[in-house]
């Protein structure tokens, strides 16, 4: 009988061997004449979508190449070293949940004596987030110059300001945002303070309490005309004030459904308890450390691979053994 067969590594060749039936070698011509031009539009678009592919993949390394650029960046424009004035010193915690973050935070010497700070959440995530926590970061001033000299900016009205320039900027990308900011006088161990629509700050003490610092504001660029609260407190030896954004809140598990419902929880709570108990494994090392050890505890748990938000915290501490 015939056999038809074609030889490994030859494409397009047919052998027919044995006693073919002439009808049956013009059947198998007649087929194959079909199948050419179908055969050659298949070719033809599995090169396009070769080239294609090859075209996506060039432009997702550049895209890449680019976003790392962007996170050198944005780093680069963070405090390379937390400042110590006086009584005071700071640290501060910073893990994107991309290439950019759209948290920001920056702590600086306005004076001899006062030291001012900000942490802010733009709304977002990603380049655009991260474009506008930039602009936060210059905006938000908490000393001006003036003829006599330089005046310090209280909180509150440093917000507001800021809150006046996003109501009215042109881009999408600045309309909303959490804000916290201060200045700690370096002097008398006081630290001033005024939020808008961010979570509240942790007054951690020496002996491993951790109570929340209520501080309420609008979030900023919603309403016009917005006034924001300013609080005072006065921090003692060994005190320290933590400021986070909510992707620390959100990183922490919460508590397993009952009969299918998920319980109400406090996320500010849930703060003050992991907070106080990595204190409590913390003690007698750095502020910076103590926000490492806190960022190494979220990064243990299970879904930190896959975070829904930025995490960021800033710290200021009261030195020991200062009055």
């Amino acid at each position: 009988p015939a056999r038809v067969t074609t030889p490994a590594g030859h494409a397009g060749i047919v052998v027919v061997t044995g006693e073919p039936e002439t009808r049956a070698i013009c059947g198998l011509l007649a087929g194959m004449c079909a199948l050419a031009e179908p055969l050659r539009q298949l070719e033809q678009e599995v090169e396009l979508a070769t080239a294609t592919q090859q075209s996506a993949r060039r432009w997702i390394r550049r895209v890449d190449d680019e976003l790392h650029l962007a996170a050198k960046m944005q780093r680069e424009l963070l405090p390379s070293a937390m400042p110590a004035l006086g009584c005071f010193t700071s640290a501060a915690l910073f893990k994107p949940l991309w290439h950019v973050s759209g948290d920001v935070y920056r702590a600086w010497r306005l004076d001899e004596t006062h030291m001012g700070f900000m942490i802010a959440d733009a709304m977002g995530h990603g380049v655009r987030a991260a474009m506008a926590t930039m602009i936060l970061a210059h905006e938000l001033v908490l000393k001006e110059t003036t003829k006599s000299g330089y005046r310090l900016i209280p909180p509150g009205e440093a917000l507001a300001r800021l809150n006046e320039q996003m109501v009215s900027h042109p881009s999408e990308a600045m309309r909303f945002a959490s804000a916290l900011c201060g200045i700690a006088d370096c002097a008398t161990g006081e630290v001033h303070l005024a939020a808008a629509g961010h979570p509240h700050p942790l007054l951690a003490s020496p002996d491993g309490t951790v109570q929340k610092f209520e501080l309420d504001g609008a979030v900023l660029g919603v309403f016009d005309g917005a006034e924001f609260a300013q609080s005072t407190i006065r921090l003692t030896p060994g005190q320290m004030l933590v400021m986070y954004t909510d992707g620390a809140e959100d990183a922490l598990p919460t508590p397993p459904k009952v009969d299918g419902v998920r319980v109400s929880v406090d996320k500010c709570e849930l703060m003050c308890h992991a907070l106080a108990q990595c204190l409590r494994d913390t003690a007698g090392v750095s502020t910076h450390e103590r926000l490492l050890a806190f960022g190494a505890m979220l990064d243990s748990l299970s879904g930190s691979l896959h975070r829904a938000d930025d995490v960021t915290m800033l710290a200021i501490q009261r030195r020991d053994g200062t009055n």
